[in-house]
């Protein structure tokens, strides 16, 4: 094409990602906020001098218990329509990690917080993937646990007090020396 078009898909591309970035798809459930959308790829166009006919936004989603799939990606084609009416928006699924909850209830997540010290359990959800999704899959209760703050794991400056590190493995050594004798 020419290399000034009026329909760009750079622009369309460019209109959806802003319409997305930051937009709360999800839903709320009991033990974790809705996340909101993460554009994190923005693909168009081999050369200055053509106006591309396709461009790609790659997002990030996460899912949370309340969630059916259905509604967030009829959520998420709402957005791009609105976005960029005038073109045509396909929605491809690159990979579906349904959220998994509930281990806290478990006598397994009772367990746990028993053998952390009092006033440190603090029972939340998490956003992101884990290998707790394959386990509670085969039906194997599964709880996340581990010292520092949730909010700050996994990020530029996390950071875990040597106390806390000191307390999780008093914890663990509880936990093993409790549940396992049970067995």
């Amino acid at each position: 094409g020419r290399p000034f078009s009026p329909s760009s898909a750079v622009l369309a591309a460019s209109r959806i990602a802003t319409g997305l970035h930051g937009a709360t798809v999800t839903t709320r459930s009991p033990r974790l906020d809705a996340e909101p959308c993460s554009v994190g790829v923005v693909r168009a166009g081999d050369r200055p001098n053509a106006a591309p006919t396709e461009a790609e936004v790659q997002i990030d989603v996460r899912l949370t218990t309340a969630d059916d799939t259905s509604a967030v990606l009829e959520r998420v084609r709402a957005l791009a329509r609105r976005a960029a009416p005038e073109n045509d928006c396909r929605l491809e699924v690159l990979k579906l990690v349904p959220a998994t909850g509930g281990g806290a209830d478990h006598a397994w997540g009772q367990e746990v917080a028993r053998c952390l010290p009092d006033g440190e359990a603090r029972v939340v959800g998490s956003p992101g993937p884990s290998d707790a999704r394959y386990y509670r899959a085969l039906g194997i209760p599964t709880v996340l646990c581990g010292p520092g703050d949730p909010a700050v794991a996994h990020r530029p400056g996390e950071r875990v007090a040597v106390t806390a590190l000191h307390s999780a493995a008093r914890a663990y050594a509880h936990l093993f020396r409790t549940y396992g004798s049970r067995r």
